[in-house]
C-alpha cells in the first residue's frame, strides 16, 4: 500500500453486529489518527484498502514503514 493512497478507516465495537466508518482519506491519515487511539481501543479499528483489510498489528507495522510516529 502506498502512504498517499485513499482507503477507509473502519471501526467494529465489541458486541456490534455492524462496523462502521471512521474515517475516509490518504493512508497516512488514517494511520496517524489510529496511533492516537488509546491502545485499549485499537482492536475496534482496521483499515480498507480496495479488496484488502488491515488490523491494528498490520497498522502498526505500516506505520512504521511510513515513517508515522505515535503520538
Amino acid at each position: 500500500m502506498d502512504r498517499h493512497a485513499e482507503a477507509c478507516l473502519r471501526r467494529k465495537k465489541a458486541g456490534a453486529k455492524l462496523d462502521r466508518l471512521a474515517m475516509r482519506g490518504p493512508a497516512r491519515v488514517l494511520i496517524r489518527h489510529f496511533l492516537n487511539v488509546p491502545l485499549s481501543r485499537r482492536h475496534e479499528y482496521y483499515l480498507t484498502y480496495g479488496k484488502a483489510s488491515y488490523g491494528p498489528r498490520e497498522l502498526e507495522y505500516l506505520a512504521r514503514q511510513f515513517g508515522i510516529e505515535d503520538t
